[in-house]
This record gives structure tokens, sequence and C-alpha cells, in this order.
């Protein structure tokens, strides 16, 4: 019950009297006489909220108890003597003394005395009950005093007080013993409270900090804190998440990291008494994130300048136009490496000259035409391209400020120049041939950008590495074929012989990319007795295929003096190669000689496709004598046909290259020839040898497996 409730009950129930030795009120401080009956205050006691009993003068007994206070004693108020009310029911006052009978409440009021809010303990109906007794001597209507009693149960309040004194304790552990630190900041922004935690972390005592400012503190992070300090005493808004790196006074030099977070402390009106701080030290954490984005960084630039590389390299693998692979790779590196990159080449004279150059912005490439136009380079330069084309050595500027950039410059134009392409770092490196420096790339960065490195120079040195092997491999190639047509060219007719009354026309192709001279080859002589023409295929490719092909041509050329017949020409060519027996290749070799009075070809066939003879009016008839290989038996004798050319007529010969042109999913037959050929009849010598040449480039998708010869030989119309 509430001390509102007592007071209002002792204020219109109650007179204060005294009393005298004898126990009873003195005449001149007698109760006045209350206006209404003992069983009337008794019936109103009952209806009141507060627990009530009224005790006898002379003997201290209770009289009545009204139901609040039964229903306090957890059933019937304890009524009767002082000896029955108190036996085994002990009454301690608030400290826990055991009271005597002359110190009981009820004892007291029944001598006189006023008791005013006396904390006693009583333990009744099996609890112990926790009371503020009050009370004092009135008297009835009838002028009759006796003393009245009136309790507060304290109870709800000590367990309140007990939460309260129990949560404190908690809340004390939990500041003291939290693993973060903790701190309370007073209006003033000064430390009122800090825990072990924190002053550990600022290596001060925990009394070190009270009353003082976070200046005195952690001077070297204190505007930080301060300023969140007073921000949330401004605007009652917390602040989590700040990490704060800096050092404290016990540690100077010793880089720290903290992860703070600021709260408001409000009173029970709301009104904000400080600030509390909650302060983790996470500079072990930081140091390994950022190891770990450092590794990360790491990680992603050397995933990138490995792509870069690799596509400098597919760039350079890509063709053998060096000049334009170096363009791309200088539009590659300004994407990936440079704002803008040059490359410059050594020429035969001894100038240097610009092959390639690019900026990331392709508005100001003409400034580096310009540059070059106005500025050329020179070996006597003490800086730059021309430096490092002299001295074989790569060139790294990692930063140029306005000085440096001045003293680059050869006069105030080349500054402005070099400023408007955007040079504040800058790589120079060498590409050196076979002992040989013939040229540089040159890498630039602009303002604002990562300054260069020598990781960076790495990997520009590889570039330029790659580059000058793909220029080598480029000249080699460029040599080897010139050397391969040069000798392809030998091993064929320069020209076809023009012969009265006829045509003649011929094709050939060598298959891949040229690097090897082809074993196909054609050739086309006159004889004492008229003319002689030759289609052979040589087993495979290369230097030995085209000795072969050399002696093959010779021996022929040679058979047909010593020999009449096709035939006879044939068995002296296989003599001479059996004798040779060079690297054990062989070859085919299809022979004819026309007699161009009378129309008549004789042809002796050593293995080679057969000799297709297209008849003016469309009809595709083969010679069908075939003899062995040249090159493999010894003494081989070769059969031969004689064929008769009307006007209109055509014989045409070939190597299995046009049959095996689309190998190996679309091979030809001879009679696909035949229905091509049937369809130029007709038509002149080189058009029917190009028909042919076109069926074998169409069924390869334009790329023939094999070199292909073709030779047609056409008899006029008269």
């Amino acid at each position: 019950m509430s001390g509102c409730s007592c007071t209002r009950s002792r204020t219109s129930l109650l007179a204060v009297s005294r009393a005298d030795p004898s126990g009873l009120p003195r005449p001149e401080e007698r109760p006045p006489v209350s206006a209404i009956a003992r069983e009337q205050m008794q019936a109103l006691l009952d209806v009141l909220p507060t627990p009530a009993a009224l005790v006898e003068l002379t003997t201290g007994d209770i009289a009545y108890a009204n139901r609040a206070a039964d229903e306090l004693a957890g059933g019937a108020f304890p009524r009767g003597s002082v000896e029955d009310r108190t036996a085994g029911r002990p009454v301690t006052d608030g400290a826990g003394r055991e009271l005597t009978v002359d110190e009981l409440p009820s004892m007291r009021i029944a001598r006189g005395e006023r008791v005013r809010g006396e904390r006693v303990q009583w333990r009744v109906g099996g609890r112990t009950l926790s009371l503020l007794v009050s009370g004092e001597v009135v008297a009835d209507a009838d002028g009759h005093p006796f003393g009245i009693l009136l309790f507060e149960d304290l109870g709800p309040l000590r367990a309140a007080e007990r939460r309260r004194d129990e949560s404190l304790a908690l809340l004390d552990t939990i500041f003291d013993s939290a693993p973060v630190g903790l701190a309370l900041h007073g209006p003033d922004t000064r430390f009122v409270r800090v825990n072990r935690e924190l002053a550990a972390m600022n290596e001060r005592t925990v009394e070190d900090h009270i009353g003082r400012t976070v200046t005195e503190i952690v001077p070297v992070i204190s505007d930080e804190v301060q300023h969140a300090v007073e921000r949330v005493m401004e605007t009652g808004q917390a602040i989590t998440g700040v990490e704060i790196t800096g050092e404290t006074p016990a540690r100077p030099g010793v880089t720290r990291t903290w992860q703070c977070g600021w709260y408001p402390v409000r009173h029970a009106d709301g009104t904000i008494v400080g600030v509390g701080a909650v302060v983790s030290e996470v500079t072990e954490r930081a140091a390994l994130l950022e190891s770990e984005r450092a590794a990360r960084e790491r990680a992603e630039r050397a995933e990138r300048q490995a792509a870069f590389l690799a596509e400098v390299g597919e760039i350079l693998a890509s063709s053998l136009d060096w000049e334009e692979n170096l363009a791309r790779v200088a539009r590659v590196s300004v994407r990936a490496k440079s704002v803008w990159c040059t490359a410059h080449l050594v020429q035969r004279d001894g100038t240097i000259r610009r092959l390639a150059g690019a900026h990331r912005d392709p508005a100001r490439e003409h400034l580096l035409r310009e540059l070059d136009r106005r500025y050329p380079l020179s070996f006597d330069d003490a800086w730059g391209a021309g430096s490092v084309l002299r001295s074989g050595r790569p060139e790294l500027m990692r930063e140029i400020d306005d000085a440096t950039l001045r003293d680059l410059a050869r006069d105030d134009e080349h500054m402005r120049l070099l400023g408007a392409l955007g040079l504040r770092s800058r790589m120079i490196v060498p590409m050196v041939l076979r002992g040989r420096v013939i040229g540089t790339l040159t890498f630039a960065r602009g303002e604002g950008e990562r300054p260069y490195t020598l990781e960076d120079l790495r990997i520009v040195m590889e570039v330029a590495r790659r580059a000058t092997v793909g220029i080598a491999h480029a000249e080699l190639y460029r040599e080897r074929s010139h050397i391969a047509h040069t000798l392809q060219r030998s091993l064929l007719p320069p020209r076809l012989p023009e012969i009265e009354g006829f045509e003649l026309a011929a094709r050939y192709r060598a298959a891949g990319e040229g690097f090897d001279v082809g074993g196909d080859f054609y050739d086309a002589f006159q004889t004492r007795e008229g003319w002689a023409f030759v289609v052979g295929d040589v087993c495979g490719k290369g230097p030995e295929a085209a000795s072969l092909t050399s002696l093959a041509r010779s021996a022929l050329r040679t058979g047909a003096v010593v020999a009449s017949e096709p035939s006879g020409v044939l068995e002296v060519a296989n003599e001479a190669v059996m004798r040779e027996r060079i690297d054990d290749r062989f070859l085919t070799t299809l022979f004819v000689k026309l007699d161009p009075e009378s129309g008549t070809i004789a042809v002796a066939n050593a293995g080679h496709p057969p000799l297709l003879v297209l008849r003016a009016g469309g009809e595709v008839e083969e010679a069908e004598s075939r003899g062995p290989l040249l090159g493999v038996l010894p003494d081989a004798t070769f059969p031969g046909d004689d064929v008769v050319l009307e006007p209109g007529d055509s014989v045409i010969a070939y190597t299995d290259g046009v049959l095996d042109a689309g190998a190996p999913d679309r091979l030809l037959e001879s009679s696909a020839l035949a229905e091509v050929a049937s369809a130029n009849a007709g038509r002149s010598a080189p058009e029917v040898a190009e028909a042919l040449e076109r069926l074998a480039i169409d069924v390869s998708a334009g790329a023939p497996r094999d070199d292909i010869a073709v030779l047609v030989l056409r008899r006029r119309e008269v």
C-alpha cells in the first residue's frame, strides 16, 4: 500500500496525543473525541485499502484488524494478546534485530507513544512481511481511547530495490568485465566512467580517465572522438561503425585501429545526460584485412597483367605483319597500361621511324604525330627513346613533376605538347634482336594515375621481348617464304611456249602458308620431233622434294634427248632417280609428246592420274595405260598410248592434289573432273584449266590440302 493512502487515513482519523507514565493519556493531552463510534470506525476501516488494526491501551491486545490487514497476513491477521501474536512469529527491526515485547509497535501505542514509519519484519502466514508501521492513540465518540496501527507493505518496494541492486551489480559486472572498451562521458564530454578494457587500450589507469577530456588521454585521435561525442549530445542520434586509426601517447609510432560507436544516455524524462562509448581495438583485424586487400590487389593486378600479356601474345601471333601488330599492341596498351604508347624502329639507313602511336583519347593522337614531326628522336638525346636506343637500357621515370618535365622538354612548345599528351610517369624499353637494339616501346601515364613501378617495367620489357620475337619470326618467315617462292619458280618453266595451231595453259597452287617448296611440277619444252609436256608429283615437300623435282626435270629433259618414245624417256628418268635415291623418295609422272603436224600425242604414265581427253563435242576419255612409280623399281617399263587430237579437242594433265583438295571429307573421283571438263568443252585452254582449279578450291573451302598442278593442251579449231 502506498504512503499516500496511509497519510490520508492518518489525517482523517488520528489525533496526536501523548501518554502519561501510567500508560493513559494525560488529561490535558487526551485525544479529542471522534465524531463516530468505534463500531462505525471499524466499518469504515474495513473498506479502506490500507491494512489497519486497533490496539487496547491497557493490554496491547489487537482487538480488531480490517480486511486489508487479513489479506496482508495471508488469511487472518493475528489478534489477541501480544504473547499469542508473537508466539513463533518473531518481529525484527529494519536492521534484523529481534524486538522485545516492550519494543513492539503495538505495546508502544498501548503506552500512548506515537509511532511514525517504523520498519519491521514479521513472519506471518508462512512468509516474512517487511512492513512500515505507524500509529497513535485516538478516542471514539464516547471518549474511550484506543490505539490504531497502520501498515504499509514494503515487500514490492524491497523486491524492486533488490532487482535494482541486482541489475546494477550485473551492469557493473558487465561494464567491468566486457571484452570491449566502455566509457561514459558527462554533459561536458569529460570521462565519468571507463572500464578496465578501455583503460588498457589507452594504457592509462581507470582513475586517470575520470574527469579528464579525450584530448588529455588520447590527443592524436581526440578531434574525431570529441566531434562524435558532441554530435551525439546535440542530436541524440547514435553513431556506430566508425574506424579510427592513430597512436596513443604510451606507444608513439605504433599505428593502431579502433572501431568505435557512441550512443546517447537519457534520463527517465528523455533528457540526454551523457554519451556512452563502445570501443573495440581491431588493429590485428585491420592489418589482416589490409593484408588480404593487398594480396587481392596483387592477385588482380597479376591477373590483369597476365591477361594483358596473353592479349599481346595473341596479337603478335595473329599475323606476320609485325608493323600492324605493333600498332595493335599500342592500342591495347593504352587500355591496360598507359595513357599513350608509341613504338619506334631504327631503319636500315640509321634513321628512327615511329611505327605506331596510340592515345587513350583518340582526339589527341594527332599530338603524337606532331611531336614526332617537330621533335624527331636522335641517338644523341640525353633522355627518352633516343637514349634507350643508344644505350640499350630501359628507362623508368616514376614521377615527373613540372620541373622534371621542363628538363625533358627542348623548348616551351615541346613542354606544351608533352603536357597536353599527359606525362607524369614514363617507361621506355628497348627491343633487342640478336644483340642489336632495333627499336623502343614507350609507355606514359598522366595526372592522377598510379606511377609506374619496377613490376610495370618488368611487364613491358616482356612485351618488348615478345614484340622482338614476333619481328624476328616475321622476318624469318619472309626470308624463308622468299627462298621457297624463288626455288619454286626455278622448278617451273618461267613461261609456256607458244605452239602454232595449239593453246597451252597451266595452273599451279601451292598448299599451306608457302613455307616449303611444293612437290608438284609441270614442264613444257621442244624436242627434235615436236614438243614435250610433263606433269609430275614428288612425294613430300621442302628441300628434299625440291631436290628430287630438280633431278626429275633434268632427267626427263635428258631422256627426251636420248629416247624418242615417252616410255623410253620415263625409263631414263627412273634410272636417274634410282641411282640418286634422295631420302628414299619417289614421284609420279605423266610424259606427253606432241607431233604438231598430225595433232597426234604419245603419252606414257609412271603411276600418275590418267590423262583426260576432252573432245570438242564434250565427250571425255581417259588414257588408261599406267606404269609403276619413278624411283621404286629398277628396270621398270612404262606402257604408252597414242591419241589423235581433232580441232577443238583438248588433253588435260593434273596432279592428285586436285582429287585430294577436300580430303579427308570430300575426295574427288576422276569422273568429277571429267564432268567439269565436259561442261567446259569448246572453251579455251586457260578457261578449262581455271575451271578445274576452281573445282579443287571449292571442295576444299579455299584451303587445298595438297599442291595443285593442271596443264591443258588444246588444238585450235580451223
